[in-house]
């Protein structure tokens, strides 16, 4: 059986994924970022990254900025950040 994919669904499907991952120091992000870069589809690493800085588009962010903080910046929980490690 063939599908048939249009020209938006493949765009889609080759759009490299945005992702926030943050979890505390020492956790294990920088060691295992290019792992998880190719995992997760994107194309860049930021290391480092915090609120003050722009989020590109594509890369997988790496910070230990507490989830409540990244919440207030506008960050949808549920949608846009990875938490590891985080006790509420």
């Amino acid at each position: 059986m063939k599908t048939h994919l249009n020209s938006e669904t493949v765009s889609l499907m080759s759009t490299p994924k945005t992702v926030i991952l943050t979890a505390p120091q020492g956790s294990g992000k920088s060691r295992d970022a290019e792992a998880m870069r190719i995992k997760l589809g994107c194309t860049a690493i930021v290391e480092e990254w915090g609120t003050h800085l722009a989020i590109t588009p594509g890369a997988l962010h790496l910070t230990n900025e507490p989830p409540d903080v990244l919440l207030a910046y506008g960050l949808d929980y549920q949608a846009d950040i990875v938490v590891n490690g985080w006790t509420k």
